[in-house]
This record gives C-alpha cells, sequence and structure tokens, in this order.
C-alpha cells in the first residue's frame, strides 16, 4: 500500500458515536500510528472508582446498558457524586445511588461533568505528557472538543470528520460537532472496510 507523504505527527478522528473513528485510527497502524484516546485515562479513572475492568467499559455491545456495577453508590470517588448534584444530573432520593447506569453515561459525566470542570485542559495534559514521551505518529480514536483538536492543531496535526449515516447522535455535550475550519477533510464511512480504508489514504493525500 502506497504510503502518503509527509505524515501529520499526529492524526485526529471527529464524529459522532459508532462513526468507524476507532476502526479508522486502527488502521493508520500501516503507517506507524499509535492509536490513543483523550479517553484513555478516564476509562483508567473509572474502572478504579468502580472497581470495574477497563474492558468492561469499552465492550461496545453493552455501553448503553445500564449496570447494578455501575450504580453510584458503588464509586469511591466522592467528588465524582458531588460534581453529578452540582450539575443537577442526579436528585438527593436514595433511589438515585442504586440506579443501574451504562459505561456511556458514566464515562461522558466523569469526563466532563466532573473532570472538565475541574480544569478544562484535564484530559489533555495527561495526553500531553503521553505524547512527549513516546513522541510523535499517534492518531486519536475520538475529538470531542474544541480545545482537544486546537491541541492537534497546535502539534502540526489533522483532524478528519468520519461520516456515517447509520450512526446514531448523541445529545450529550461531548457530541458536539466540531467548527468545520478545525477539519482537514471528511471521510465517506458508508461501505465496506476496504472503501474505509480507501477514503482515509484519499484524504491524507488531500490534506
Amino acid at each position: 500500500m502506497r504510503k502518503p507523504h509527509p505524515l501529520p505527527p499526529l492524526i485526529g478522528f471527529a464524529g459522532v458515536a459508532g462513526a468507524g473513528k476507532d476502526t479508522a485510527a486502527k488502521f493508520l497502524g500501516v503507517y506507524g500510528y499509535r492509536p490513543f484516546s483523550f479517553s484513555d485515562a478516564l476509562y483508567r479513572e473509572v474502572a478504579d472508582a468502580f472497581s470495574v475492568t477497563m474492558e468492561s467499559l469499552y465492550y461496545r455491545a453493552l455501553k448503553d446498558a445500564p449496570q447494578l456495577e455501575l450504580a453510584l453508590a458503588r464509586c469511591r470517588d466522592d467528588g465524582f457524586i458531588c460534581a453529578l448534584l452540582e450539575a443537577g444530573e442526579i436528585a438527593t432520593q436514595p433511589a438515585e445511588y442504586e440506579k443501574p447506569r451504562s459505561p456511556r453515561w458514566i464515562l461522558q459525566r466523569w469526563g466532563t461533568e466532573y473532570r472538565r470542570k475541574q480544569n478544562p485542559q484535564y484530559w489533555i495534559e495527561r495526553v500531553a505528557e503521553d505524547y512527549r514521551r513516546r513522541g510523535p505518529l499517534m492518531a486519536n480514536t475520538s475529538v470531542r472538543f474544541q480545545n482537544e483538536a486546537e491541541w492537534i492543531l497546535s502539534e502540526r496535526g489533522l483532524i478528519f470528520r468520519i461520516l456515517n449515516d447509520s450512526a446514531g447522535c448523541e445529545a450529550h455535550v461531548s457530541e458536539n460537532r466540531l467548527p468545520d475550519e478545525m477539519i482537514a477533510g471528511e471521510i465517506d464511512n458508508n461501505g465496506t472496510f476496504e472503501e474505509l480504508f480507501e477514503n482515509i489514504q484519499i484524504a491524507l493525500d488531500r490534506a
């Protein structure tokens, strides 16, 4: 397979949940890119706080399935509970704490209402540390916020939007669309895997 030249040090993929961002980032492994996500540290923190495995949080088939293991009563981080109360995400009734929650519900609110509210750069700082240590050729599996996109662009990276008509549209703020001026190109993912890979290569050549 022909290698696009020159390769940007960082590539980020934007798009709604299920658009194919993870698949696109994995494809770039043929060019030496290492997939990463601004949410890598998020998954580690949530897994530790609820004493669950990271694999159980990543498992796509159960991402929206409420689970007893993720009831707020099982959370060992009081700061998260306080953040949810302050944001009006939960009420003070005991039933709220025993209610099963889905991985997506917990992850979105831990990432945004909790950590990003503490420090808008929280997740970027975690990734920047890893980038300085490991060097270039990293592919981000999901650019969701404008400051995440700004960091990638500041490192001479490129951001592409994955388009998939069958992907859902999540109402949470973490699914907001990035400004078009931050996008180097759009990649169609309405066909086969082979067509997606070809479209990624075309986008890189045109950028």
